[in-house]
This record gives structure tokens, C-alpha cells and sequence, in this order.
């Protein structure tokens, strides 16, 4: 999983800061960046983080956004402002699709909000790699901005997790095929009659398929495997097909 920031550009009501103070506790961000706040971090603040006082106590104040490039290697930002295909700098990411951008970048990452009254301005988004949405069924697609947030980490998170999942379940899938590839070569070498190989093959395949192994027990596997078949065949020459 990348490391995660949460960068709040201009906030203007203490009681969302503190709510995103506590989202980035539920979620374990890295850091909470704050460029250019509007409002105090106050007592309202520090009711609303509850748990995640810590990130209102560390907050990272910065000036411009162009600052957060100081504690992050990659930035996008979330806006309900949708626009044509011809304005460039409001391009829109779905937030469903975002797992794919993410999970394959191993530094920080910086998800970056406007402010509560007016967004992110063009001059921002130059800063950032790209622009993702929340998409809504709404003739008022905007939402607060700490509501905004939670959806946000919650589906970054998820996608994310699901995108390196599906990637290990691929790896792994190759690496059971070769399992049972070596196996299936050493029934066949042992000459079990036809109808039992079947069924030795399929059960561990069955066997396999339910265990929740590493990459390294996977190999370990492939080469014990490997190792019996190779001895099997230099020893055991294979002779007519038993019926």
C-alpha cells in the first residue's frame, strides 16, 4: 500500500479540519497538510478529531500547494467540477478506477482537497499529476468536505488493496499452475491406473486451490515437485500404460 497524505488547500471551517484529522486516525495516513487554512485549529477541532487529535497536534502548515511537493512524490486532487474533453486541467479520474494509478506507485501520495466554498483553482491544479471524482446521481454533486474524504480514502483503500490482490492472485496463479503441472508429471510417472490419476490430480488441485500460500511456499512446492518427477524419470523409465 503507498503511503498516504491528506492535503487540505484553504479550509475554511474548523470542525471539517478536525473531521479529517479523525478520518486520517480511521484510515492511518501518513500526515495531515494543511496549505493556507482559513479557519483556526481550535477547540471545535480538536472535539471533532476526537481520536486523531495527534494529526491537529503535527498538522503540516504550508503556504502554496506547490510546497506539499516537498512530502510527496505524486499528487492528485478530488473536485465536483466536471468540465469538457478540451479543458485539460479538469480531466476527470472516476475514484473506482483509481486503484490501478495508485498501486503501482511505491512512494508518497498526496490526495489533495479545495475548499469548501469554491474548490481547487486552475493555478492548483497545475500542481497535480491528475484529478479524480466522486461521481454522484445529483443536480448538486458536491459534497462536505470531510464526507468527501471519507468516501475518498475509503475507495482509494479499497481499490488499492484490490488491484495488488489481484495482481498476487495472478503471480500465484502461474506459480499453482506449475505446482500442478510437476504433480500431474509425477502421477502419470507412477502409473497409477487411469481413472485413480484423475482423481489424485484433482485433489491437489483442490488441496492447492483452498490453501492460502506465499510465493515462497509456492516455490518450494514447484522445486520438491520438480526434484521427485526429475528422479522418477531417471529411475523409473515409464513402461506400458497399465489398464
Amino acid at each position: 500500500m503507498p503511503e498516504l497524505n491528506i492535503v487540505l488547500v484553504g479550509t475554511e471551517n474548523s470542525g471539517n479540519l478536525g473531521a479529517v484529522a479523525r478520518l486520517a486516525k480511521n484510515f492511518e495516513v501518513k500526515s495531515l497538510i494543511a496549505v493556507a487554512p482559513r479557519c483556526e485549529i481550535n477547540d471545535i477541532a480538536f472535539a471533532r478529531a476526537m481520536h486523531g487529535k495527534e494529526y491537529l497536534e503535527n498538522i503540516i502548515l504550508i503556504e502554496r500547494l506547490s510546497e506539499a511537493r516537498k512530502f510527496n512524490d505524486f499528487m492528485f486532487g478530488f473536485t465536483a467540477r466536471r468540465a469538457d474533453d478540451y479543458n485539460v486541467l479538469r480531466t476527470l479520474i472516476d475514484v473506482n478506477k483509481i486503484g490501478e494509478r495508485l498501486a503501482p506507485i511505491k512512494g508518497r501520495i498526496g490526495i489533495v482537497f479545495g475548499r469548501e466554498s469554491s474548490g481547487l483553482t486552475n493555478e492548483e491544479l497545475r500542481e497535480l499529476d491528475f484529478l479524480a471524482t466522486i461521481p454522484l446521481k445529483s443536480s448538486y454533486p458536491v459534497l462536505n468536505l470531510s464526507h468527501a474524504v471519507a468516501i475518498a480514502l475509503y475507495q482509494i483503500t479499497r481499490s488499492v488493496e484490490q488491484t495488488i490482490y489481484q495482481s498476487y492472485r495472478e503471480v500465484r496463479g502461474m506459480e499453482l499452475l506449475q505446482a500442478y503441472f510437476e504433480w500431474d508429471a509425477i502421477i502419470d510417472l507412477l502409473e497409477f491406473p487411469k481413472a485413480k490419476r484423475f482423481t489424485m490430480k484433482r485433489a491437489m488441485r483442490n488441496i492447492l486451490g483452498r490453501a492460502f500460500i506465499s510465493g515462497r511456499e509456492a516455490h518450494t512446492l514447484i522445486g520438491t515437485f520438480r526434484r521427485i518427477r526429475l528422479m522418477l524419470e531417471k529411475n523409473y523409465p515409464p513402461k506400458s500404460e497399465k489398464k
